[in-house]
C-alpha cells in the first residue's frame, strides 16, 4: 500500500505525540496500541498522521489494524468515506471483516446506500467470500434506505441459501426492508414464519406497522408478547406519539413504570415528553421532570431538548429557556427546539437572536432550523426579515428550500395581508405547491376578503383533491362578509352534496395527571352531567354579569394579563 504523505506541519495533541511505536512489535501489542491511538484522534489530519507513522514503523499492517483505521475514518465525527475507500482498495485480499466494515460504512450513508449492494456483489465475485450475518444485516439496511425492493428480495434468497433464516437480527432487517417498501404484509409473513419471534424482530415489526399507519396492529403484536424489554416498550410508546395518539402514549408509559421499574424507562421519556407537548399536559411533563431528578437519571442533551420542547409548547417559555441554558453543548436539535418554542410565542426577534448565538457557538443551521426561523417571522409579522433569511438559506448556507420552507413564506406573506405578493411567490415556486400552501393562501384571503384569490385557492385545493371542511367554511364566510349570500349558500349546499361535515371543535384539559378530551356537543365523558351543569351556570353569569356585577365578581378574572 502506498504510504500517505507525512505532514510535518501537523500539530498532534501531547498524548498522541508521546505514543511510542516500537519496531518488531508483536501483533497482539499492535492491536492494543491501535485501538488506543485511534480512539484519541479528533480530526482526519490526526488520523492520517497516525496512519503514516504506523506504515513507516512496522514491517506489517494486519487486517485488524486496517479495519480500525477504516472504521475511524467512516464512523467518527470527522468521517471521510473517500479516504476509507482508498485504504480498502489498496488492501491485498481483504477478509470478511474488512468487507463488512466498508459495507457498513456505505449502508450508514443514505446518499451512498445504493453502492452497498454493488460492494456486496464484488465481495462474492472477486474473492468468493461467504457473507456472514453482519454482512446481510448491513446490506438489507441499505436496501431499506434505498427502497430497493427487488434487490432486497434477491438478498432474501441469498439469506436462505446460506442458512441464516433463523437469525433474529437478519429477520428484523428483512422486516424493516419490507416495511420501508410499503409491503407490511410481507413483513408480517416473515415474522410469522420465524421459529421464535424475538424481541428484535418484534420491535422491527412494530416500527413497520407504525410507519404503515397501522398502530392497532402494532399494539396487537406488542400485547401478544410475554416478554418485553425496554426497547420494545420504547418502540410502542414512540409509535403512539408519532401516530398522533399522545393519550395512549402516556397511558402505556404509566403501565411501563409499573411493569419494568423507573430506571428502565429512561429511553422512552423523550417520546413521552413529546406526547405531553402535543397534549399540553404540563403537569404530567413536570412530573416527568421530577421523575428524572428523583431517580437521578442523567439529563442527556436529548432528554433536556425534550424538556425544552415540552415547556415551550405548554406555554412556559421562561422555564424552557432555563432548561436550554443548562445544556453545556447543545446540538442542532436542541437549538431548533428552542427557536421553535420562541416561534410559537411569536417572539421573532428572540428567534433571530438565538440563530445568531447558534452560529457563534459553531453549530451549523439545518433545514429544520429555517422552518423554525421562518415560522417565527410569520407569527411576528417580520416580513422583511423572513425574506432575508429565506434568501440567505440558499446563498449563505447552501440549503435548498423544500415544501415546508415555501409554505412558511406563503403563510408569512398571507398573514401580513400581502396576498398579491403571496400569489406571485406561489407562481414562481420551482416545485408544485401542495394543499398546505394553498390552504395558507386561502386563509390569508379571508383576512383581506379577497374573494377572487380565495376562489383560485379553492379551485387548486379541489384540483389536488385535498379539500377539508374548513376550506369550504372559509370561502362561504368570505362570501357572507361581502353580502354575497347566494354564493355562500351554494358552497354550503356543495358541502352537503359531498357529505362534508364541519369538523367538531375539540380540546383537552389535564386534571390530576389525567388528560380529558372534549368535542363540541359530546356527552361521552363519565362526568358530562356535572360539566354541563357548571357550563350552564357560567353561561348564566356571563349573560347577566353586566346587570349584576356582584355575581360576576365571584368568579376569577379570565382576561389576558
Amino acid at each position: 500500500m502506498a504510504s500517505p504523505v507525512l505532514d510535518p506541519t501537523l500539530t498532534l495533541p501531547t498524548e498522541l505525540k508521546n505514543l511510542r511505536f516500537k519496531p518488531n512489535i508483536k501483533r497482539i501489542e499492535l492491536k492494543n496500541s491501535t485501538i488506543s491511538v485511534f480512539q484519541k484522534c479528533s480530526s482526519l489530519k490526526q488520523l492520517k498522521q497516525i496512519h503514516a507513522r504506523i506504515l513507516r514503523t512496522y514491517s506489517f499492517v494486519d487486517h485488524f489494524t486496517l479495519s480500525k483505521l477504516i472504521s475511524s475514518s467512516t464512523i467518527s465525527e470527522f468521517r471521510n468515506l473517500d479516504y476509507a475507500t482508498s485504504i480498502f482498495e489498496q488492501t491485498d485480499r481483504p477478509n470478511i471483516f474488512l468487507w463488512n466494515t466498508m459495507i457498513r460504512a456505505y449502508s450508514a450513508t443514505s446518499a451512498l446506500s445504493g453502492k452497498t449492494i454493488f460492494l456486496f456483489s464484488r465481495m462474492q465475485e472477486e474473492q468468493d467470500l461467504k457473507p456472514d450475518k453482519h454482512t446481510f444485516t448491513f446490506v438489507l439496511r441499505a436496501c431499506a434506505q434505498n427502497r430497493s425492493l427487488c434487490e432486497g428480495e434477491q438478498i432474501h434468497g441469498v439469506v436462505l441459501k446460506f442458512g441464516f433464516e433463523s437469525d433474529n437480527y437478519i429477520h428484523s432487517s428483512l422486516i424493516g426492508l419490507y416495511a420501508a417498501c410499503s409491503r407490511i404484509e410481507l413483513a408480517r409473513l416473515v415474522y410469522d414464519k420465524m421459529p421464535c419471534q424475538g424481541l428484535v424482530s418484534s420491535t422491527a415489526l412494530i416500527d413497520g406497522y407504525v410507519k404503515a399507519g397501522r398502530i392497532n396492529s402494532a399494539r396487537e403484536v406488542f400485547d401478544g408478547l410475554r416478554q418485553k424489554d425496554k426497547i420494545l416498550w420504547t418502540a410502542m410508546i414512540s409509535g403512539y406519539a408519532k401516530s398522533d395518539q399522545p393519550e395512549e402514549a402516556l397511558q402505556l408509559f404509566q403501565l411501563m413504570v409499573r411493569e419494568v421499574g423507573a430506571v428502565a424507562c429512561e429511553s422512552v421519556i423523550p417520546s413521552v415528553l413529546s406526547a405531553c407537548a402535543r397534549l399540553g399536559a404540563l403537569e404530567t411533563g413536570k412530573w416527568l421532570h421530577r421523575f428524572l431528578n428523583r431517580h437521578r437519571i442523567k439529563l442527556t442533551t436529548r432528554m433536556a431538548t425534550a424538556l425544552v420542547d415540552m415547556y415551550a409548547k405548554c406555554g412556559l417559555i421562561d422555564v424552557a429557556v432555563q432548561m436550554f441554558d443548562k445544556i453545556l453543548q447543545p446540538d442542532v436539535v436542541a437549538w431548533n427546539a428552542m427557536i421553535s418554542g420562541l416561534a410559537l410565542q411569536g417572539n421573532g426577534q428572540g428567534a433571530l437572536g438565538l440563530l445568531q448565538r447558534m452560529e457563534r457557538a459553531g453549530t451549523r443551521p439545518n433545514e429544520s432550523t429555517f422552518v423554525a426561523v421562518l415560522t417565527a417571522c410569520a407569527h411576528s409579522g417580520m416580513v422583511d426579515e423572513g425574506k432575508l433569511k429565506f434568501e440567505q438559506m440558499r446563498t449563505k448556507y447552501k440549503i435548498e428550500p423544500k415544501m415546508d420552507h415555501y409554505g412558511c413564506m406563503v403563510d408569512m406573506l398571507a398573514r401580513s395581508g400581502c396576498v398579491e405578493e403571496a400569489e406571485e411567490f406561489i407562481k414562481t415556486m420551482p416545485i408544485r405547491p401542495d394543499g398546505v400552501i394553498w390552504r395558507s393562501f386561502l386563509d390569508g384571503c379571508r383576512g383581506q376578503n379577497d374573494v377572487a384569490r380565495a376562489e383560485l385557492a379553492m379551485a387548486k385545493l379541489m384540483e389536488l383533491g385535498c379539500c377539508e371542511s374548513t376550506d369550504f367554511v372559509i370561502l362561504a364566510n368570505i362570501y357572507a362578509s361581502l353580502n354575497r349570500y347566494v354564493e355562500a349558500g351554494k358552497v354550503r349546499r356543495l358541502m352537503k352534496d359531498r357529505e362534508i361535515e364541519k369538523q367538531a371543535g375539540c380540546s383537552s384539559i389535564e386534571v390530576e395527571g389525567g388528560v380529558h378530551g372534549f368535542i363540541a356537543g359530546d356527552k361521552s365523558h363519565p362526568r358530562s352531567d356535572e360539566i354541563y351543569s357548571i357550563l350552564s351556570e357560567l353561561m348564566e353569569v356571563m349573560l347577566w354579569g353586566e346587570a349584576d356585577s356582584n355575581a360576576a365578581s365571584t368568579f376569577p378574572d379570565f382576561s389576558c394579563r
